[in-house]
């Protein structure tokens, strides 16, 4: 195996420090080369070095900066310990005044700013991204003595301020070799890695194109050109659309689906299209894989078969239609929730969702079955707290012939047998009667069940997601069983209401609202949408917009009054109302709990006078006209 081959950049004193490191260094797997100067002084021998085969540098402060502007490979930074910051600011100490330690972007970790002011040393931190920002942040602090790198060494000479060079002590240099070896071995393994997978590509009997989310190509095998008739011509930059027939790519893309096939006509034969999604680390669809093969009969049957049978779920309803990518929503609570599901996505256990009311757990239910193992088979709903115990327990289980009057001839498969290979979603599941409760946890337990009036068991293979809005670890284990809490809750996901979620309310109303017309939302409803709480949560915000749209479209006038109003009538007068006096914590049996933030946000929503705020609030105009020259005295 080739040696790693590393270059360490040193500086005055840092070169004897680096050179006896790398003598007391006893690994065989590395080479390593030393170049001593400052800044652009370095960087002929360096280039000299990278021709002759270096693979990573090593350099610190300004050194470390010119090197990564000039060079296209890896550039490490000399580890600097705790332990060499505190010999630096020692060596101040003997001379005596205020100090400062000079940091390239990131402050001092926490434990040294910690034990510095344990100790009382007067000590500041000086932090900077440019030279001109580092000279005006020295200018202004009043510290005696600079203590940093070569470079704010080198500044503060240039402003006659006494300074102290910090250097990585010998096993922090020792350190930063081996984790230069390290990153090494790792670029060595991505690198050999690529080469298979390229291989892999360019000798693959299949065509294979890559292209970005608009459908240029960015990159392709031989075998994609000759299957499409381009012979070795370079298909790069064209866009697929005008190489492969309408629809492709438009209605892939649309689907959300992470992959997909079809049988295609390509000039003069058949080929079997594949579409391969590719998202980014944070899910966001970012460009596609399309691999074309020659289709066989066999397959060909098989292909046409499964397109049956999802159209038949399609039609029956019993599909997701909805992924992670349909969920609107910008903060952290929404982000953290949609994280934790891509990750349930990858288990086959079963999940449990918590979410009050309209928060979207069925979304969040589809999206975690369309990103999992099964998404090629049926999504199947049901809401528990719908149908009564004994036809709930038919709907689940499923029925033979004879069960009771009034039955299918035949009997009647169950939705755990009709969500073979699939999700079965159990919507309000708290809701389900403690009898059955019983027979469920039996399901879930040996995988199998069995028709009522049935004398056979039957084999089942379905993912189960249940969503509920109530807290049954607080039940009473009468009202809902601890054992079947806990087959049901192996992976939980507690969705947040709207109201903890930002300014998800006014983005996922501008959805909804640019779903109806061109115009924007108006800017003067987006406070009166962020303050409202939104029992409801999305479905009421749904409600709400459909509402709201209807009174702008009805009306030719524009006024902010007017749009203010059309956003209050559609919420509702009265709900808008008591929300706001909720928050505040407002009863009309306290009128001294009136403030005059109310009192202001009453009146910037509602645009009532002083006489009608008196009128709501339950008290008189006098008492509201005291109230607020108070506060503002």
């Amino acid at each position: 195996m080739d040696k790693y081959r590393i270059c360490c950049v040193t500086y005055r004193e840092l070169d004897s420090l680096v050179r006896t490191a790398i003598k007391g260094l006893s690994d065989d797997e590395v080479e390593i080369d030393v170049i001593s100067g400052l800044r652009e002084e370095i960087l002929p021998e360096l280039q000299k070095k990278i021709a002759d085969g270096i693979e990573i540098v090593i350099a610190g402060g300004a050194n470390a900066r010119i090197v990564r502007d000039f060079c296209n490979i890896p550039v490490l930074d000399y580890r600097i310990s705790s332990m060499d910051y505190l010999l630096a600011v020692q060596k101040n100490c003997e001379s005596g005044g205020r100090a400062a330690i000079v940091t390239y972007r990131e402050p001092l970790g926490t434990e040294l700013k910690h034990y510095l002011d344990e100790v009382h040393m007067d000590v500041a931190n000086i932090i900077y991204e440019d030279t001109q920002e580092l000279e005006s942040l020295m200018k202004e602090d009043s510290a005696a003595t600079i203590i940093g790198g070569a470079h704010a060494v080198e500044v503060a000479g240039k402003l006659h301020k006494k300074s102290v060079l910090i250097y990585p002590g010998q096993s922090a240099i020792r350190d930063s070799i081996l984790q230069a070896k390290e990153l090494l071995k790792r670029l060595r393994m991505e690198r050999e890695n690529s080469l298979f997978i390229q291989a892999m590509v360019d000798y693959s009997a299949n065509g294979i194109l890559m292209t970005d989310k608009n459908g240029c190509i960015l990159n392709h095998n031989l075998s994609a050109g000759t299957m499409l008739e381009f012979g070795g011509r370079s298909l790069k930059g064209q866009y697929i659309q005008l190489l492969l027939p309408a629809g492709g790519l438009e209605d892939f893309a649309g689907s959300g689906l992470k992959e997909s096939k079809k049988i295609i006509r390509a000039e003069t034969k058949e080929l079997l299209q594949t579409w391969i999604r590719i998202e980014d680390k944070h899910g966001q669809y970012i460009g596609n894989v399309c691999v074309l093969s020659d289709v066989s009969d066999i397959q060909k049957m098989q292909l046409e078969y499964k397109e049956k049978e999802r159209k038949a779920r399609r039609e029956r309803g019993f599909e997701g239609k909805y992924n992670f990518s349909d969920i609107t929503g910008s903060s952290y609570a929404i982000k953290d929730c949609i994280a934790d599901a891509r990750f349930f996505a990858s288990s086959d256990a079963n999940v449990l969702i918590y979410g009050e009311t309209g928060v979207g757990k069925e979304l969040f239910a589809q999206g975690i079955h369309n990103s999992s193992e099964r998404r090629k088979g049926p999504f199947i709903g049901i809401n528990c707290a719908a149908l009564p115990e004994n036809l709930l327990e038919t709907e689940l289980f499923g029925y033979d012939e004879g069960a009771f009057t009034g039955g299918k001839k035949g009997g009647k498969k169950g939705l755990f047998e009709l969500a073979e290979n699939g999700t079965l979603f159990l919507d309000e599941v708290g809701e389900i009667n403690p009898g059955l409760q019983a027979r469920l946890l039996r399901v879930l337990q040996e995988k199998e069940v069995m028709h009522v009036g049935g004398d056979r068991m039957i084999p089942i293979n379905a993912r189960v997601i249940s969503a509920t809005n109530r807290n049954l670890e607080l039940l009473d284990a009468k009202a809902f069983r601890r054992d079947l809490l806990y087959r049901l809750n192996v992976l939980e996901l507690k969705l947040p209401p709207l109201r903890e979620r930002e300014d998800d309310a006014i983005h996922l109303f501008e959805t909804f609202y640019a779903k109806k017309t061109d115009l924007p939302l108006h800017a003067e409803v987006k406070p009166i949408i962020a303050s409202y709480t939104w029992p409801g949560n999305i479905r009421e915000l749904q409600n709400v917009c459909e509402r709201y749209y209807l009174y702008i479209k009805s009306g030719e006038n524009r006024s902010i009054g007017y749009i203010k109003r059309c956003m209050v009538r559609a919420i509702g007068e009265e709900r808008l109302f008591r929300d706001i006096l909720s928050r505040y914590h407002y009863s009309t049996d306290h009128p001294e709990d009136i403030t005059s933030d109310m009192i202001k946000e009453i009146s910037g929503i509602f645009m009532y006078n002083k006489e009608q705020i008196a009128v709501k609030l339950g008290t008189s105009r006098t008492t509201l006209w005291r109230k607020l020259n108070k506060e503002e005295r």
